[in-house]
């Protein structure tokens, strides 16, 4: 439900990057390290470090054996 609901949420705002993060975080609940990452990535390439949390996504992704792309 949680997925759906954020990806309904980018349908409507594509550079959302708050629904981005916790799509993330939800595919990676399911065990879809793929999808969690690609989402971390967008995250990233839409938000770069304006929020100050950028080192902490990137390490998402490391958690999940992946490099950043950003």
């Amino acid at each position: 439900m949680a997925i759906s609901d954020f990806s309904k949420a980018l349908e409507l705002n594509p550079e959302y990057t708050v629904a981005y993060n916790n799509r993330g975080l939800a595919w990676a609940d399911k065990g879809n390290y793929n999808r969690a990452v690609s989402d971390f990535n967008n995250y990233l390439r839409i938000n770069g470090n304006k929020d100050g949390d950028a080192d902490e996504i990137r390490q998402k992704i490391r958690n999940l054996g992946y490099t950043p792309k950003y």
